[in-house]
């Protein structure tokens, strides 16, 4: 088949070769430099030394380190902390009936009794581990249940409570609770911050 010379049109195409050397010059990478506290937020938090040592050996193009590293990162130091174990008794467990005493509130339940009751409370011995369980409709009643298992506790075992020990929670610091508590000469200790686990038999 052939074409005729009026449907073919001729294009020009300019190309211009560059050497091998302008060529490299071209894409030479461009170098960063940043202070090595910088650097080490920038890569991960690791070690200043191995960001040192990474210069030094030109590990990576185009990296410059400016002056010495603080060595005090707070990040670091947040992520390197460890919590220590809590045991799961007292360090030194009461050796009296009603000596100490854990108290925890629970609730509010998804599915309440049949009385209508969201929460219920328990009272541990510490010496003996007796775990006395109420149920209350509100934490405003916690005060209320604290009373009869003290009154009932109190006279069945001819002792009196000593420590009461709770998680610091609003219905065991109310001032008629602080008041019922200063009132029978009983000690209450309370937990740390988000530690369950310290509140003794309670959390067991």
């Amino acid at each position: 088949m052939r074409y005729s010379p009026k449907h073919i049109k001729s294009k020009q195409i300019w190309v211009e070769i560059i050497k091998p050397e302008k060529a490299m010059s071209a894409c030479k990478p461009r170098s960063s430099k940043a202070p090595l506290s910088l650097w080490h937020c920038c890569l991960g938090h690791i070690s200043e030394e191995t960001i040192q040592n990474m210069a030094k050996e030109g590990v990576i193009t185009g990296m410059e380190v400016e002056g010495p590293g603080s060595g005090n990162c707070s990040t670091c130091l947040k992520g390197k902390q460890t919590w220590s174990n809590i045991p799961h008794v007292t360090e030194e467990q009461s050796t009296k009936v009603l000596s100490r005493v854990f108290s925890d509130l629970c609730g509010p339940m998804e599915t309440l009794t049949t009385e209508g009751h969201h929460y219920f409370i328990t009272f541990t011995n510490d010496y003996s581990h007796y775990t006395h369980i109420g149920f209350c409709k509100h934490k405003d009643d916690t005060l209320t249940m604290f009373k009869i298992f003290k009154a009932c506790a109190e006279k069945e075992t001819g002792k009196s409570l000593k420590i009461l020990c709770t998680d610091g929670g609003g219905e065991y610091s109310s001032n008629a609770f602080n008041s019922f508590l200063a009132k029978n000469g009983i000690k209450q200790e309370t937990t740390n911050p988000y530690t369950p686990q310290e509140n003794g038999v309670s959390k067991c």
